[in-house]
């Protein structure tokens, strides 16, 4: 008995912290003091966004409500009016947010059955974006022991200043798939590069894991996409070193498991729109709201798509107002923009071969490909996109950011710099946006 529970200790320890040792007594008093600031930080704003932001968050939050709440007391999932008047977005029943895929609304229903309060209800499904939220800061962690296994409170501190910012706090609680999605792509990524670095018998089970996980992603939202290509990537290396059959079945195993996740959702498409998504009827009825003006963009805009993202990246968009008059608050964003984006990559330029290790390329790979897969579908469906849909791959780039500055910098002044201006220029953000707004 007694040697069960010494056995039983160390598996909790690896089940919680995915390692036997995290190495977190080793760092030193400061930096564990940052990272205990970060989390009290971020519930304590969480939970301020959730009890005092605006009912209803201007960015679709009634739409998306509207989407859980048919689910929750109709039981059937919403439906765009095939013939709706363009330009008049529908609530209830036809809620103009009902093209987006149900795995989040799915979740978030039986909640519901709580209360028939609609402020109580707000509140309860703010509540449960707040433990999504939570979610991903732990799947934040386990993605940084996988990568960092020998020192994970550092890159996981860099990865606490992405939750920290104004725009990903708010998005995150007030009522959207945002969370989910957020929390899926974290947990994704750390499952794919465990298939990457696992032995070929051990392999197959991660890629089936990592496969899954995108499904539901794509099941909370199709802007997850993106996440496809680095599955791609990561297949075609485990191709390359195994050359056998058996690796094969596994990837087609996982494409049949993706096609099984999306039919149901696809099938209910094609019944009430007769195409396998709902996005032309959406783009029909807002249409004259999204572009009214029927611009039609070019490649040449893509750098001034770019630039729109960075203040929408740092704050919500009800705070992007605040930019206009508070000059302060403008250069701050421009600092952080700088320290977190600019920089790294100024970096990884002069110093190319940074991508090489602790695999940082695969940490800044998402993003990347995320902004192109945005700027292409901006130019070439004449729909404009927002930073708040790169917010997936965000804790994995502050990763990357984390390994551009150690090892181009290679002091340990130089990470910690980065850390704490970082970390003090979230906090600037909400005293000088977040103060005006409250």
């Amino acid at each position: 008995m007694a040697s069960d529970s010494v056995t039983g200790a160390p598996r909790r320890r690896v089940w919680l912290w995915g390692t036997n040792n995290p190495h977190i007594a080793e760092e030193s008093w400061l930096l564990r003091g940052i990272v205990v600031l970060q989390l009290v930080a971020i519930l304590g704003v969480a939970v301020l966004t959730l009890t005092s932001f605006e009912i209803w968050a201007r960015l679709d939050e009634h739409a998306h409500y509207d989407y859980v709440e048919t689910i929750a007391d109709q039981h059937v999932l919403p439906n765009l009016r095939a013939h709706g008047k363009p330009g008049k977005l529908e609530m209830g029943r036809h809620t103009y947010e009902a093209f987006q895929p149900p795995l989040y609304y799915l979740a978030a229903a039986p909640l519901l059955k709580l209360s028939h309060v609609e402020h109580t209800r707000v509140l309860i499904l703010r509540t449960f974006d707040l433990l999504l939220l939570l979610g991903a800061l732990y799947a934040t962690w386990r993605l940084a022991v996988v990568v960092f296994p020998d020192r994970p409170l550092w890159p996981f501190a860099f990865g606490l200043m992405f939750f920290l910012l104004p725009g990903v706090i708010v998005r995150s609680i007030t009522i959207s798939y945002q969370p989910l999605a957020t929390l899926l792509s974290v947990v994704f990524l750390a499952l794919l590069f465990r298939a990457d670095r696992a032995p070929r018998d051990e392999a197959n089970r991660w890629f089936l894991a990592a496969a899954f996980t995108f499904g539901l992603a794509m099941l909370t939202t199709l802007l997850t996409a993106p996440l496809g290509v680095m599955f791609g990537i990561v297949a075609l290396r485990r191709l390359w070193r195994d050359r056998a059959w058996r690796t094969v079945g596994v990837f087609a195993a996982c494409g049949v498991m993706l096609v099984a996740l999306l039919a149901p959702w696809l099938a209910f498409n094609e019944a009430h729109y007769g195409s396998l998504t709902s996005f032309s009827t959406a783009r029909t009825l807002q249409q004259p709201l999204i572009n009214p003006d029927n611009h039609n963009y070019t490649v040449s805009e893509a750098p001034r798509i770019a630039r729109v993202w960075i203040r929408e990246a740092f704050l919500p968009n009800e705070w992007v107002v605040f930019v206009v008059t508070d000059h302060a608050l403008d250069q701050v964003i421009s600092l952080m923009f700088y320290l977190l984006v600019l920089l790294p990559v100024i970096l990884v330029i002069v110093r190319p071969r940074t991508l090489l290790v602790d695999s940082a390329w695969y940490l800044a790979l998402p993003l990347a490909i995320s902004i192109v897969f945005l700027e292409a579908t901006t130019i070439t469906a004449n729909w404009p996109t927002f930073a708040r849909y790169l917010y997936g791959a965000g804790p994995a780039w502050l990763l990357f950011v984390y390994v551009a500055v150690r090892q181009a910098l290679r002091h340990w002044a130089a990470p910690m710099t980065v850390l704490a201006l970082g970390t003090a220029g979230a906090g600037c953000l909400w005293i000088q946006a977040g103060v005006r707004y409250f």
